[in-house]
């Protein structure tokens, strides 16, 4: 599926391409080496990146040191920041704490937490209410189950069900793991660190008797993220966002898996030794890959699909340099302008949904409208200038600056341009 499915047919051919997606350096990646369910670090080029990592990591090491109430306060922050930089992981590992707390009950046969657990059930309290208000995906559900209508404005869509289990990669498809091939492909996709979560669950264990609430917890969180197999994701971020479901299982699994195994080696026989070895290179054999080929790339950067040289070369001239600070420009292409010019534009409904207002002004271009309508610049190409040339072709209509250049046509190049003009002065 995805860029899976424009690569190769099957995924047989596709180990010996190269992985066709937008933005590769002068070495493309070779599709074999990519990763559709637990992709490497260096390859986290999106919205959320490894910023939620770094919270969980940042929680890890600061958790068991609160000596105050004080102390309440960042690890607040950092937990309910967590839900804007991933809620998949902030809600795992919610379950993760209710699975704590759970288990505690069974143990003690009482419900009264212990003294040190109360620290964190403050914090934990304060960081779900903050979740709930704060804005994001969280805030969004909340307030479309509380609502008795559906809520248009609102970009977020969610939805589960329970299917048979299946790795879900975002290159290969559902893999059924009831299906022989499909089961092996799932696991080279899920790779050899998963098998460090037996190690892993026994230091959670271990970190829950001796009260380190924090570690056990996200241990704990691996579990719900390990049966995520048996659910699959409906909504508008695509059936391929279920493989965030299993982030928390691989994030635990790599920040323990080398002191755990490491630390279990030393009375094991060497042949396990080796093993084990062999089993670490083949977990960081594909990152190490991509990074050569990243390494190469570094000196030769490449624009995203909507940007071209001419483009960029507005970027180095005009970026936060329109004034007011408060303009809007109206672009063809909507994202487009915000990201050469640093100015918003009132276009989206949601992530690649333009507003009918704005599809409207596209449509008719007359610069007093425009102007009316909170606009003080058009940034647009040949062929949109070119249309509209009868509506823009007016004195008030102030050409900023023209960038000459060609794009991809059916015969091979064709000339283009870009152009700025400046609108503020065509008020009625």
């Amino acid at each position: 599926i995805g860029s899976g499915r424009d690569t190769a047919p099957d995924l047989v051919e596709g180990l010996a391409r190269y992985w066709e997606v937008a933005g590769s350096g002068p070495i493309p990646f070779p599709f074999a080496f990519v990763n559709g369910a637990n992709p490497a670090a260096i390859m986290a080029h999106h919205g959320y990146g490894v910023s939620a990592h770094l919270i969980l990591l940042l929680l890890v090491l600061l958790a068991g040191r609160e000596r105050t109430w004080k102390a309440g306060l960042p690890f607040t922050v950092l937990l309910a920041s967590l839900a804007l930089a991933n809620e998949v992981d902030f809600v795992l590992l919610y379950m993760g704490i209710v699975l704590v707390g759970i288990l505690w009950v069974i143990q003690n046969k009482r419900v009264r937490p212990p003294g040190t657990a109360r620290f964190w059930i403050a914090v934990i309290l304060l960081a779900g209410f903050l979740a709930l208000v704060q804005g994001g995906l969280i805030t969004e559900v909340l307030r479309g189950r509380l609502a008795s209508t559906a809520q248009p404005g609102s970009y977020f869509q969610v939805g589960f069900s329970i299917v048979p289990p299946t790795v879900i990669s975002s290159h290969l498809g559902k893999l059924s793991l009831f299906h022989p091939w499909q089961l092996l492909a799932g696991l080279f996709e899920v790779g050899p660190l998963v098998l460090a979560l037996p190690l892993v669950l026994l230091w959670g264990y271990k970190a829950f008797h001796e009260e380190q609430w924090f570690q056990a917890a996200l241990v704990a969180s691996t579990i719900p993220s390990l049966f995520s197999v048996l659910i699959e994701y409906s909504g508008n971020a695509g059936v391929t966002a279920t493989t965030r479901l299993l982030s928390n299982l691989f994030f635990v699994c790599k920040v323990l898996a080398v002191p755990l195994v490491w630390s279990w080696l030393q009375k094991q026989p060497e042949w396990k030794h080796i093993l084990a070895y062999t089993l670490g290179a083949v977990t960081v054999l594909s990152g190490t890959v991509l990074l050569a080929l990243q390494l190469v790339a570094i000196p030769r950067p490449a624009y995203t699909d909507f940007i071209t040289d001419m483009d960029a070369r507005f970027y180095e001239k005009y970026w936060n340099r329109l004034s007011p600070p408060t303009a809007w420009v109206l672009d063809p292409r909507s994202s487009r302008a915000p990201t050469i010019f640093g100015r918003q534009a009132e276009s989206l409904v949601n992530w690649g949904v333009n507003r009918p207002e704005y599809i409207a002004l596209l449509e008719d271009p007359d610069p007093y409208g425009l102007n009316a309508a909170g606009y003080s610049y058009i940034y647009a190409d040949k062929d949109y200038w070119k249309q509209y040339d009868a509506q823009l072709n007016q004195p008030c209509v102030i050409i900023l600056d023209t960038v000459e250049g060609v794009k991809r046509a059916r015969g091979g190049l064709a000339p283009d341009f870009r152009q700025l003009a400046d609108i503020s002065q065509c008020k009625n």
